[in-house]
């Protein structure tokens, strides 16, 4: 695999290019949206394409940043196989079997230098692949004069590019730079793929000014002795099912007093977890609120945040929970310790149903302990100006001056 790739620094404005895969309710559009409300765009011409333009976010970006779509080529990127079994659609599912078809044999990336003639124009100075999967291959492919290719995932615990390894090797080994969201993001990505030494960590920006303020609007939440809130997509890696068991255990050992437990999200989780609620006749304890379009309201009336996830890249949604003074229960995933510094803000848990329920448990029989965490939280500070620095260096210089800061 290529280490670098040579670089010309040019001094007019730069053209950038992010390339994302959908724009649904999650944490990197959200992650984007923040970006490019707080970049300088006197300095950018930006430009993001989307390549399959469903869903509901992006529509906060600056007046001046352009969003393109992509063709009817990339419906089915974002698609898994068996939704689409279940949907019928035989159109759909045999695009996308030629899709993964391309994927497996390599294909691909002819298809898309053909494709990417039909969306692009002009020519970018720098082009970022925002998420590490297809859009890397889209970037690949492309006559940018630099490429970045951001990670947002644990590799050890979920890699999406997996089944394509040999694929991959050949995208990322066309990549100049790798950016991954945490030291352990990082770490992982390069156990996968060694010979990319071309990485470096930039954390995820959190717009601390839009948290706050929305956190203000008036909700009706159910609140009690204890409020528990979660907020995510309704997915097994977010681990719903084993903190809905966690809670019955602690109902049945009259532990749960006057507490509730409210979850806000969608996803094709929803029947499966609804359902479970019933069964365990939690009804009055566990709500699933679904998705909310100011979840910052609800849980700024929260006392604890709850993070029952398998495995998680950054975790965006502790973040927005100590800007609002709300303490963390989180299972160990990566980079908790940093984020959580080390439980000065929060609980860590093992990573399990067990320790979950042996978190919350805790809790409840010792409540001065989440009274310690409340005040320490008025001390808290997220650095969001040195996280902009570093994506603007990024966009202004070379690859090599970057590295070697």
């Amino acid at each position: 695999m290529k280490s670098c790739l040579n670089l010309n620094r040019g001094d007019s404005m730069k053209r950038i290019l992010f390339v994302l895969d959908e724009r649904k309710m999650g944490g990197v559009s959200i992650l984007l949206e923040d970006i490019l409300s707080q970049l300088n765009l006197k300095k950018f011409e930006v430009d993001v394409l989307v390549l399959h333009n469903h869903g509901e976010r992006l529509e906060q970006i600056p007046s001046n940043v352009h969003l393109l779509s992509g063709t009817s080529y990339f419906d089915v990127i974002d698609q898994p196989l068996h939704d689409l079994l279940k949907r019928k659609n035989l159109i759909l599912l045999w695009k996308k079997i030629a899709l993964v078809f391309s994927l497996k044999t390599g294909i691909i990336m002819k298809r898309l230098v053909k494709e990417r003639k039909k969306i692009l124009t002009k020519e970018y100075d720098v082009e970022i692949a925002f998420k590490s999967g297809f859009c890397s291959i889209f970037t690949a492919v492309g006559n940018s004069k630099k490429k970045v290719s951001w990670v947002h995932e644990d590799y050890s615990t979920n890699d999406a590019t997996e089944k394509y390894h040999r694929l991959f090797e050949k995208v990322f080994s066309k990549m100049h730079l790798i950016v991954g969201i945490t030291p352990d993001v990082v770490t992982s990505f390069q156990k996968k793929y060694p010979n990319c030494t071309n990485t470096m960590v930039i954390k995820n920006l959190v717009n601390t000014d839009k948290i706050i303020e929305k956190s203000q609007e008036s909700v009706s939440f159910p609140k009690d002795k204890f409020t528990f809130i979660s907020v995510g997509r309704l997915h097994e890696v977010k681990g719903y099912d084993r903190l809905i068991h966690a809670c019955s255990r602690l109902v049945k050992e009259g532990i749960w007093k006057d507490s509730v437990l409210s979850i806000i999200g969608d996803g094709n989780e929803y029947e499966i977890l609804h359902q479970l609620i019933q069964e365990l006749n939690l009804e009055k304890k566990v709500y699933l609120l679904g998705r909310k379009d100011n979840p910052y309201a609800y849980v700024k009336q929260a006392d604890l945040f709850l993070l029952s996830s398998r495995t998680e890249g950054f975790g965006n949604v502790m973040i927005e929970s100590l800007i609002l003074q709300v303490p963390v229960l989180a299972t160990r995933v990566a980079n908790i310790d940093e984020t959580l510094h080390h439980e000065t803000y929060g609980f860590i848990v093992e990573n399990s149903e067990e320790g979950i329920y042996q978190g919350l448990k805790e809790i409840f029989l010792h409540p001065e302990l989440l009274n310690e965490k409340k005040m320490a939280l008025k001390n808290y500070h997220y650095d969001n100006e040195q996280i902009i620095n570093q994506i603007e260096q990024l966009l202004e210089e070379q690859h090599e001056e970057i590295i070697n800061r």
